[in-house]
């Protein structure tokens, strides 16, 4: 992908996860985004862009991402377990819902997206 949206952020992937949630999907036992798309929901990555609302990363830095969209609104997120969003659960999920990480690049909103040291 190229042109991140405003509040987005383009990924170039340095390793990405195979868990029990992708053996599901292949399995057909966990709802996933129509075919063909793009797996991979537990990644580490390298900012390759980012859109112009884009603040606390910058081309280059080392990130994780939570594959998983909150609402940032309901009383579970706000108490801070967001993991157990009530509004959002599944709909949006990076390498479930949307294209993931088992490719060379991946498009995320940028509130998914976790600064790490760059030794990491």
């Amino acid at each position: 992908p190229t042109g991140a949206d405003k509040n987005e952020v383009i990924l170039k992937i340095a390793y990405a996860g195979v868990c029990g949630t992708d053996v599901h999907i292949i399995e057909g036992r966990v709802p996933c985004k129509s075919t063909p798309f793009v797996m991979g929901h537990e990644m580490s990555a390298v900012v390759a862009e980012v859109g112009s609302n884009v603040f606390h990363v910058s081309v280059g830095d080392h990130v994780a991402v939570d594959p998983n969209r909150t609402c940032h609104t309901c009383n579970v997120c706000t108490s801070g377990m967001y993991n157990a969003c009530q509004i959002s659960p599944t709909r949006d999920t990076i390498g479930i819902m949307r294209d993931g990480a088992m490719a060379q690049y991946c498009r995320v909103p940028a509130d998914q997206v976790y600064k790490l040291p760059k030794e990491i």
